[in-house]
């Protein structure tokens, strides 16, 4: 029951079969490696966002002028 009041799993609470997870520490190389990848998929998500937008936009000049 608590987990349907959100203090299951991510809440300091522990997924089927899983231990919690303590700090963990990261070489420098490891951790660029890693900001590296985020912000490549954060620029593609920024990338699908702007071309949905742009979608957008198109359809609604074109209602506009129906």
């Amino acid at each position: 029951m608590a987990c349907r009041r959100g203090w299951g799993a991510g809440r300091g609470g522990y997924a089927a079969g899983a231990a919690p997870v303590g700090s963990v520490e990261y070489t420098a190389e490891e951790e660029r490696r890693m900001l590296s990848a985020r912000a490549d998929m954060l620029r593609k998500a920024l990338d699908d966002i702007e071309a949905r937008l742009g979608s957008l936009e198109a359809q609604e000049g074109s209602a506009d002028k129906s």
